[in-house]
């Protein structure tokens, strides 16, 4: 799973999907897992009709082909004539009519709200109580509850749902015995 962080919000690139992050903007990619990953630079100027904020992209068969194809056979620098020219036109072009996404997940302030945050990214099964979190992160229970009222309840079960739903696609893909490591291991429990 390869997740994008952006000005306070955790971005979730699922397989076959895509992500925008503008030219100039402060961001940190973290993969979990092994994936298979192309990253494009492109230059502002040639970028204004694509969006100006992050967004998600799904990556259509011709989307992720021309993707592929501009970040390994095409050089940094190629003649404005030409098919790599035209390659990186089609290619903008079809970014600037994608139905833009919105998968993201806003993250707590709190250095010990974003904690639990965390956690529960790394593991969605985990069916802490609020005791467990409150233990985890030196915080009292009574001090714990109006923060998780807000911060975390808010965003917790988006960040379980959401994972889970991200990670969903590449658990079938690795074909488990559907019936019982898929559902567990995308926060479900089994039935």
């Amino acid at each position: 799973m390869l997740t994008c962080e952006v000005a306070g919000a955790l971005w979730i690139v699922p397989p076959h999907s895509a992500i925008w992050v503008p030219a100039g903007v402060v961001h940190k990619f973290m993969v979990n897992g092994t994936i298979e990953c192309y990253a494009l630079f492109i230059d502002p100027q040639f970028a204004t009709q694509l969006p100006p904020q992050c967004c998600a992209l799904t990556a259509t068969p011709l989307r992720r082909e021309l993707i592929v194809r501009s970040a390994n056979n095409l050089p940094t620098r190629y003649p404005e004539e030409g098919m790599a020219a035209h390659l990186v036109r089609l290619l903008l072009d079809k970014i600037a009519l994608t139905p833009i996404g919105k998968l993201f997940l806003l993250m707590p302030s709190d250095a010990r709200l974003r904690k639990i945050v965390n956690l529960i990214l790394e593991n969605p099964v985990d069916r802490a109580t609020q005791q467990s979190w409150s233990r985890r992160v030196a915080m009292s229970e009574r001090t714990l509850a109006p923060a998780t009222s807000f911060a975390i309840r808010r965003t917790v079960a988006g960040h379980r749902h959401r994972r889970a739903a991200g990670g969903r696609a590449g658990g079938l893909r690795k074909r488990p015995p559907l019936r019982h490591h898929v559902p567990q291991g995308h926060g479900y429990l089994a039935g």
